[in-house]
């Protein structure tokens, strides 16, 4: 048991390739990104680990870049979260399959100038939301199939949310998927396909607030 990350990056630049992380448990985190650091993870696999958080980002001017990596099986609170400042985060080719979160699969602090874009990835038989309170998403090209939704995605304060070219298919959800009360949401060629709503609205759109189709 160790409450540390496993592998800690602080004001640095770090490639990681082609490397597995399997089987961990009882960390607060796999990789921590702090001040400063940009990194990139490129062909990773991360598989049956049961910790906090797979990737925890904090301070100001955090840079991510994941490519072309899995994601399978884990237990965790968040499988990324970014409480940072001017953070930039690009996901491009990744598989999310067979997690179960307690929270959300992406957390995103409202702060000044988060933004993330996740371009070509696949988000299968998840559990679990899929991003909490994010300040600025932009999902490109990505299928969302299989997935148990217990919580609606709630759009408040200054969140934007956009989605191009994605699908929504077989998926369970508990309450309505999206919830606007207070935020911006885009939905751009966006096909929703066999989802059981279990009596709640598809997206919920409350007084006052707008949605792009």
């Amino acid at each position: 048991d160790n409450r540390h990350p496993m592998l800690h990056v602080s004001d640095a630049h770090l490639r990681v390739f082609d490397t597995a992380f399997f089987g961990n448990s009882g960390y607060d985190s796999l990789i921590q990104i702090d001040d400063g650091s940009v990194v990139l993870l490129e062909g990773i696999e991360v598989r049956d680990n049961a910790v906090q958080q797979d990737i925890r980002a904090f301070g100001f001017e955090t840079h991510l870049i994941v490519r072309n990596s899995s994601f399978v099986n884990g237990t965790s609170d968040h499988l990324y979260s970014v409480y940072a400042e001017s953070a930039v985060n690009v996901i491009e080719g990744c598989l999310w399959q067979g997690y179960h979160v307690t929270n959300a699969l992406f957390a995103m602090r409202l702060q000044t100038g988060i933004f993330m874009t996740v371009v070509d990835s696949w988000f299968t038989q998840n559990v679990g939301r899929i991003f909490d309170q994010m300040a600025g998403l932009r999902i490109v090209d990505s299928l969302f199939s299989q997935n148990i939704f217990p919580a609606t995605h709630e759009l408040g304060h200054n969140a934007f949310t956009q989605f191009e070219s994605c699908q929504f298919m077989d998926n369970t959800l508990q309450q309505s998927l999206f919830s606007l009360t207070g935020g911006k949401l885009s939905l751009t060629t966006t096909d929703f396909l066999r989802n059981s709503a279990a009596h709640h609205a598809l997206i919920e759109v409350l007084p006052g607030q707008s949605l792009e189709s």
